[in-house]
């Protein structure tokens, strides 16, 4: 979907076009959206380097952060240089599952990660993938499991998001076609999700659900967002001039009462129910309309 060339620009270009858009415009935070912003991790630590060189009082956002580059010298610059909020993506929490998943890291370093990322006190947001190739109730269970014990914190957010999209030509479309769970010819333009065969979905969102009522950080993908208590939320940290990304006080949000007992009794997330691509966060009160508009058989 990427390629298979790194391609990156010279910190000092990126510094550049930074101190010129402050110049013009004065945004109240920048945000670094390259899919692995520490890979490599030099030339992360580079950018932040340069930036600290400059003085410049900047905010910073980056999505994402891969555990396999990650250290305490880059979270240390990382602070010095502004950046007030990170997604981090380890996808899963077992090691059975970030074999499968090709991650290239192990538990070691997530938990590595963990530890880094709570001595940096910069705002987290951590995401987790259940369902994919070889799930089971084992391995969702150390994945949430894990959650509930590392990062149930005012300064981590969780999203868990079940299903994986297809995409053409991808070994997950190859082996989803081999074992039948699509046909050959399936027009993946429009989304369409892999669920393991291996777990039922209903018991993996009855788990994620158990960690939204243990933890109030958690949430799942396809929540409802966008409530008018949320939106107000977010307009009076816009109008106080609060730098984005607003996410980063969700953990502070949902801790506020009465929102975790609420949450707790109705999280309502059900089978069928996906984050789909382009919507934003987005219910589906019916499964079957669910799956019909996400195309999962």
């Amino acid at each position: 979907m990427e390629g298979n060339r790194l391609r990156s620009r010279r910190p000092g270009d990126v510094v550049d076009e930074i101190e010129r858009v402050i110049a013009a415009v004065g945004p109240r935070t920048f945000g670094f959206t390259d899919s692995t912003f520490n890979v490599p991790e030099s030339h992360a630590i580079g950018i932040c380097e340069e930036i600290i060189r400059r003085k410049l009082q900047v905010h910073l956002s980056a999505v994402s952060l891969n555990p396999m580059n990650i250290s305490r010298n880059l979270f240390t610059l990382m602070k010095r240089a502004g950046f007030c909020s990170l997604v981090i993506t380890p996808d899963a929490a077992s090691e059975t599952m970030l074999h499968n998943l090709r991650k290239g890291f192990d538990l070691a370093q997530v938990r590595q990660t963990v530890e880094l990322a709570r001595e940096s006190g910069i705002q987290c947001t951590w995401f987790f993938l259940l369902g994919g190739p070889g799930e089971t109730r084992q391995t969702v269970e150390e994945t949430v499991s894990f959650v509930e014990a590392n990062l149930n914190s005012k300064k981590f957010l969780t999203i868990f998001l079940t299903g994986m999209r297809l995409l053409p030509g991808t070994p997950l479309t190859q082996q989803a076609i081999a074992e039948n769970y699509i046909s050959a010819d399936r027009d993946l333009c429009e989304p369409v999700f892999y669920f393991s065969p291996q777990v039922d979905e209903q018991w993996v969102l009855q788990r994620v659900n158990q960690a939204i009522a243990r933890c109030p950080t958690v949430v799942h993908g396809a929540e409802q967002s966008g409530s008018s208590l949320e939106r107000g939320f977010n307009h009076v940290l816009y109008w106080l001039g609060v730098a984005p990304r607003f996410y980063r006080f969700l953990p502070t949000f949902l801790r506020l009462p009465p929102l975790p007992a609420l949450r707790a009794r109705h999280t309502g997330v059900r089978a069928g129910c996906k984050l789909r691509i382009g919507d934003g966060h987005r219910k589906y009160e019916n499964p079957d309309e669910a799956r019909a508009a996400n195309g999962v058989n």
